[in-house]
This record gives C-alpha cells, structure tokens and sequence, in this order.
C-alpha cells in the first residue's frame, strides 16, 4: 500500500529531478511499490486484486480510493513534464502509473463503478500498450456488460501478450460458451488445463458445457475431477446437482445442492437447485421454502420467483403464483417462459383473455415456441374460437410433429366442430340428417372423418386438466416432465 508521507516526498523529488532519469524511475518505484502485494515483481505478475484498505506496518494511514486519485494526478502531471523534457524515465513512468490505472480499476469494480473502471482499464492500456492483466480484466468487465465481441478480442489479445495466461483462456472459454460456440469453448479449456493441470475452474466449465452439449457421463467426470481439486468448490455441486435433476436423479440432486450450502450458506443458486428438485419430488413446502430464501438472499432472482410460483400452483395457491410469474416478469420483461407460465396460471382460473395475451406474448418474443401455440390453442378451445384453436394446434405440430397433447386437443376441437356443423345441419334440414344418418357413409365407418381423430379413437377423454397437466416449465437448468420439455 502506498504510504502517504513517503508518496508526497516522492512525488515531490519527481518534479526536481527530471534531469536525473534513473534517480526519478527509482524514487517512483519506491512509491508506488508500496501498493502492490508483497512478493509480486513487476514483470507480467500485477496482482488481479488489490490488497485491501489497511495500514502500513509503521502504523501510518495508507492511501485508499480518494488519495489514489491524487497519486494519479499528480504522476500524470509529472510524466507530461518528462515527455516535454525528453526525460529517459518516461518509459518507466508510465509503466508505473498505468498500474495506478489498473488498481483504481479494481477498486472502482468493488464499488461496482463500471463505467470509471472500463475508463481506468483502457487508459492503462493506452499508457502500457503489452498489459496482459489490463486486456484481461477489461474483457471480463465487457462480458458483464453483454459487449461479447469486445470481450472476445480482450481476452484474445491477452493470450497473443501472455500465452501463459491460463485464466485468459478459461475466461475465453465462458466467452464462447455465450456465444453458442460450445466447441471453441472446449479447446480453450483444454489449453488452460494443459497450462494448469489442477485448474479446478476449467474442469467444472468443461463440464457445464457437456451438460449443455447432453453428454452427461462427461459432464459429471469432469465435476468429480473439479471437486476432488478443490473440496469445497461451491460453484461444482451446484452444477452437478443440476445436471443430476436434468436427469432425474433427485436426490443425488438434492444431496449435491445442500452440500454446496453447507460450504456456502448465501449460495442462491444452490438453494433455487433444491428447490426445484423438491418440487419434482412433490415436496411443495420444502420447495417453497427454498426458492423464499433463495430470494431473500438475491432479490432481483427472477428464476426463483418463476420456480417458486410453479410450486405455489403446485399447492393450489393461484394468488400467490400469479404475484410471483408476475415479479419474474418485471425483472425479466423478455423471458418468454415467464409469460407463458403465467398464461398457464391464468388458464387454471379460467381468465382466459389474460391468458391468451401472455401465450401470445411469449409467441412474439419466440416465434417457434410449441407449446405455447398449444396452449393458446387450447384456451381458444375453451373459449369456443375452434379455428383458431385448430390453426394453433397446427402450427404447434408444424414446430413440433411428436407433441402427443396438440395432436389429442386438435381432434377435440375437430370433434367439436363436426358437432357443431351436424347441430347446424338438422336445423336446416333434420330430413336430409336422418337419411345420411342411416345411409351411414363410408367415410363415418373409417372414423370421424379426421387424421387426428381416427389416431385417438382411445383416448382418454379426461375433463379439463389440472395443473400439474398444464405444461408449466421450471426454470435454470430444468427440464420439466417428458411431455412438457421446453429446450431453452
């Protein structure tokens, strides 16, 4: 940490000795080395952290935030009077201050001041054009943004500087992994686990993306190795656990999630993991239970109001769920699952106008969403609006020709409206009904007249379905039962 006293001395030797180079980059060495962790040289090895607010061994204040602003003015001020004066110590100098940079950049990112730290990274790029650890920080803040593309070349800049730089290419890896190129994101982790064969990170990212790629023999190899590096990897149950619920695998699931809170008791995640998996087990009170704490330790966690609510209508609670698909709504405005679980909620009341709004809302922000053209179709049904029942039953089948239920539902609606048609034709003429009604066709001996139909002669024709029939769909890392899989 730098020392106040010995900062201002240096600082002011700075300025009187511009003639005397290698006595100027000495002194701002001596200054500013304070800063950094013991043991860390200069050369490619800049701590990613900074140490925290302390005070210095003498007892003396230590510079914090406010007083490294000053620093870097007033190295600022001097360097500029170097370069006018063709000081052989510019080089140095701004070596030096681009590290006061980098630092007020980690700083400004524990304040969660991005955009000063954005500012502070790339100035101490402009001033240290080769600073790894400057392009590296400054991608993962642009991959916090969303900026992927400026993250990727950050990252890919650092590696060409350091091809060491093993964490560089576990980042790239996640940065790949965003950008739906699962395999670039495999072969940049295999090469952080080539520089590092004990990186338990790589490992546990390796396996995330075979659970997303269904490999899930790999997936879970890959876990055991991240958790037999590192005991008390949180991060590693938790995925593993949900790829043991992906499979159905509830209680290696639920076993997984309460070790990972066990390590860490505000791990939201693991806690929104168990839940759902007590859900699937019925355990709607447990569920509840977790997914409310998941929440009161991430306020904002829209997956956990989603899950919550799913159980909440699991225990015919529609007051609650609707509260909380609509909070999920309001902090996700185009998560299209949370109008369509919503829209499902809706149709348990039999609010069906508001229904049809949010299955049609997910439609917008999906166009090839399935099941919520199924759904709206049968709430359609319900409303008696048959053709436009049928057109989305239709276009459910059209996106997905295995959806058992569209095909069921569409030969109601056929039924309903042969029905329909029959009622409308005695009106006209009862006389001509009777005489087709005992010249039986052969058209009626085949069937009811319809592909659909004919299919499900012996379906079971069961009232309107319950909730649990409803297709609603858990959420983060879920797949819902077999006949309502929504692959996101």
């Amino acid at each position: 940490m730098y020392d106040k006293e010995m900062l201002n001395v240096a600082i002011k030797k700075y300025s009187e000795t511009l003639k005397h180079p290698l006595t100027l980059a000495e002194e701002m060495r001596a200054g500013l080395e304070r800063y950094y962790h013991p043991g860390k040289s200069r050369a490619g090895d800049v701590p990613l952290k900074p140490a925290p607010p302390a005070k210095a061994d003498n007892g003396k204040e230590t510079v914090g935030n406010e007083e490294l602003d000053d620093v870097i003015e007033k190295c600022a001020k001097t360097l500029r009077a170097a370069r006018k004066t063709k000081a052989a110590c510019v080089g140095e100098m701004a070596f030096r201050l681009a590290e006061c940079y980098f630092h007020r950049a980690l700083r400004s990112l524990e304040k969660k001041e991005i955009k000063k730290a954005l500012r502070d990274f790339t100035e101490a790029i402009r001033l240290r054009p080769d600073y790894a650890e400057a392009y590296e920080s400054r991608g993962l803040v642009y991959a916090y943004k969303g900026f992927l593309g400026e993250a990727k070349a950050d990252l890919t800049k650092t590696i060409a500087l350091r091809p060491d730089f093993f964490e560089a290419y576990n980042f790239k890896g996640f940065i790949h992994t965003q950008l739906g190129n699962l395999d670039g994101a495999l072969e940049d982790l295999a090469k952080a686990i080539a520089l590092k064969s004990d990186y338990a990170d790589a490992y546990c990212n390796k396996g995330i993306i075979y659970g997303k790629l269904g490999d899930i023999d790999k997936a879970l190899e890959d876990f055991a190795t991240a958790i037999a590096l590192k005991s008390d990897f949180a991060d590693a149950y938790v995925h593993r656990g949900h790829v043991y619920a992906n499979r159905k695998s509830f209680d290696e699931a639920i076993a997984d999630f309460t070790r990972a809170i066990n390590i860490d008791p505000n791990h939201a995640d693991a806690y929104n993991g168990r839940g759902r998996a007590y859900a699937e087990k019925e355990a709607f009170d447990e569920a509840i239970a977790d997914q409310s704490k998941a929440i009161a330790l991430k306020s904002d966690f829209a997956v956990a109001y989603d899950n919550r609510a799913i159980a909440y209508g699991e225990k015919g609670m529609m007051d609650e769920a609707l509260a909380d698909f609509t909070k999920a709504i309001e902090l996700t405005p185009n998560n299209e699952r949370s109008y369509h679980n919503r829209g499902v909620a809706y149709e348990e009341i039999t609010a069906l106008d508001a229904a049809i709004a949010d299955f049609t809302k997910a439609i917008m922000l999906k166009p090839d969403f399935a099941l919520a053209y199924s759904c709206r179709g049968r709430v359609y049904a319900g409303k008696g609006a048959l053709d436009e029942a049928i057109a989305d039953y239709t276009k459910a089948l059209a996106l997905q020709p295995d959806m058992v239920k569209a095909y069921y539902y569409r030969a109601r609606a056929y039924d309903q409206k042969a029905r329909l048609d029959r009622e409308k034709a005695f009106e006209l003429d009862a006389a001509v009904v009777a005489e087709e009604d005992a010249g039986l066709s052969r058209l009626e001996k085949l069937g009811d007249g319809t592909a659909d139909g004919g299919a499900f002669v012996r379906a079971e024709e069961s009232a309107a379905p319950a909730w649990r029939g409803l297709c609603v769909i858990p959420f983060d890392h879920a797949e819902s039962r077999k006949e309502n899989l929504y692959d996101a």
